[in-house]
């Protein structure tokens, strides 16, 4: 294939909507192969492993406080625990602050103030510096919010295993941890929808009439009839314009829908959801339409329900 219509091809492929997808993408595709070999070290791991390996990891930090957006020095020479690290924070969409194992003290300490680092993950080769750093007050983070790989016995800071031994199949935040509780507590009662709800992350972008501008929200769950999105600013208008990607594909649709309800921020005993609004899809073309249905049932399928 010529340079030129390869590039065509490459750069027309769909992109993974973000490192979780990328990763479970290619753990699908080649499981048994091998993702690393630190042949110093011996240690290795294929696809599946690693896709396990991080969405453990990701929980783990997530336990500890670790959200998107949150900063996080990463100090580590080339082991397997780099990459598994800056593979957990972007799953969870926090920010990996790099830093270089060979720093000395005033480097260490400008890099972790100036990036205003909350969170410390770093190699036990760069305690020393580290230590220096905190006996001097350099560096100010709370010693319960730095682990370490391999730590010497005795040391005061906690050990980075304890994040990442629980592989797990999938990660999930929290809030959906919370809406499934809610679900089940539920128990009998009555649902009058059509077809089940279901939790379904992915970027939705919206629109009003008269708007010029989109607005963007994240779905919380989808039926086949309709979804929930998260938002801190629900629309006030009672019919939207939608674009995202249905369930199990990367086709983007369009669609039209009305508002059925809004919650806003704040807290509700009643609330099973995070602030946003639900929508029940009321028009968009044929093809976009089956295209959300089509996507629904086979996720449906997938998950057994």
């Amino acid at each position: 294939m010529p340079v030129g219509e390869r590039r065509a091809w490459i750069e027309s492929q769909p992109l993974p909507r973000n490192i979780a997808d990328l990763i479970g993408q290619a753990a699908d595709a080649a499981g048994d192969r091998l993702a690393w070999n630190f042949f110093e070290s011996g240690e290795q791991i294929t696809y599946r492993d690693l896709r396990r390996a991080v969405n453990g990891l990701a929980q783990g930090l997530n336990r500890i406080g670790v959200r998107k957006g949150t900063h996080v020095a990463v100090m580590m020479p080339n082991v397997a625990a780099m990459p598994l690290s800056w593979l957990a924070l972007g799953t969870l969409g926090a920010v990996m602050v790099p830093v270089n194992v060979n720093y000395l003290e005033r480097e260490l300490a400008y890099v972790i103030n100036d990036s205003d680092a909350e969170f410390m993950l770093l190699h036990r080769q760069c305690l020393a510096v580290l230590e220096r750093c905190m006996a001097s007050g350099e560096i100010r983070i709370d010693p319960s919010r730095i682990f370490v790989v391999d730590p010497p016995a005795g040391s005061a800071y906690r050990d980075w295993q304890t994040l990442a031994g629980e592989p797990c199949d999938s990660y999930a935040p929290p809030e959906n941890i919370v809406f499934l509780a809610n679900e089940l507590g539920r128990g009998t009662a009555d649902d009058q929808r059509s077809s089940r709800r279901l939790l379904y992350g992915t970027m939705v972008a919206f629109r009003c009439a008269g708007r010029d501008a989109d607005d963007y929200g994240l779905s919380y769950n989808v039926s086949e009839g309709g979804l929930y999105v998260r938002s801190l600013a629900p629309p006030v208008e009672d019919t939207v314009w939608l674009e995202l990607r249905p369930p199990r594909t990367e086709r983007l649709v369009r669609l039209e829908a009305r508002v059925c309800w809004r919650r806003g921020y704040g807290g509700s005993a009643m609330a099973t959801v995070p602030p946003g609004f639900g929508l029940e899809i009321s028009d968009g073309s044929r093809a976009d339409r089956e295209a959300w249905e089509a996507g629904y049932r086979s996720f449906a399928e997938s998950v057994g329900a």
